[in-house]
């Protein structure tokens, strides 16, 4: 006997389309299954919440027998209470938005001329530039991440006399 030789063209051609009909018929026979399993997941989901439905009743029944208030009747009324509140809340911060123009506050008055020179300890008649260097030497001694020992009272008062002080001169030239 001889020994086989290598395949022909039409021998390896019938394989592959064997190979193509039984994996369309895999897929098919898939198809085909998969609807009933489907129906069945469909089915298994249902039975499981009329399952937890009958259950949820049952417990509701036994609540209205007690006089108590059921948990449903509960989660309905906390959310009701929270879409109130939620409601209230919105209308709250629309009053708010409307009472408010959004902008910046107003401004703070000025203080008399006078009160804000005997605070930086100068003359009525001192210009900027004197201003300024006052306000530096007293913001150096009260500001308290320099001055420990200050507690940041003194330090805002001198900066608010400051900037009055300097509206009331304008800016150095």
């Amino acid at each position: 006997m001889s020994e086989p030789g290598p395949p022909t063209l039409d021998e390896m051609y019938a394989e592959v389309q064997q190979a193509e009909r039984e994996k369309a018929e895999r897929a098919a026979r898939r198809a085909a299954e998969a609807p009933a399993k489907a129906r069945a997941a469909k089915a298994r989901k249902a039975a499981k919440w009329a399952k937890r439905k009958a259950e949820l009743d049952a417990k509701d029944a036994e609540q209205r027998a007690a006089g108590v208030e059921t948990d449903r009747e509960k989660r309905t009324r906390k959310r009701r209470e929270r879409d109130e509140w939620f409601e209230r809340e919105q209308a709250r911060r629309e009053r708010e938005r409307a009472e408010s123009d959004r902008g910046d506050p107003p401004p703070r008055p000025p203080r008399p001329a006078a009160d804000c020179f005997a605070v930086l300890g100068l003359a009525v008649d001192a210009d900027a530039v004197q201003i300024r260097a006052r306000f530096r030497k007293l913001s150096f001694e009260h500001h308290p991440d320099i001055n420990p020992g200050s507690d940041g009272r003194e330090f805002i008062r001198v900066r608010a006399a400051y900037e009055d002080a300097m509206a009331c001169r304008g800016p150095a030239g």
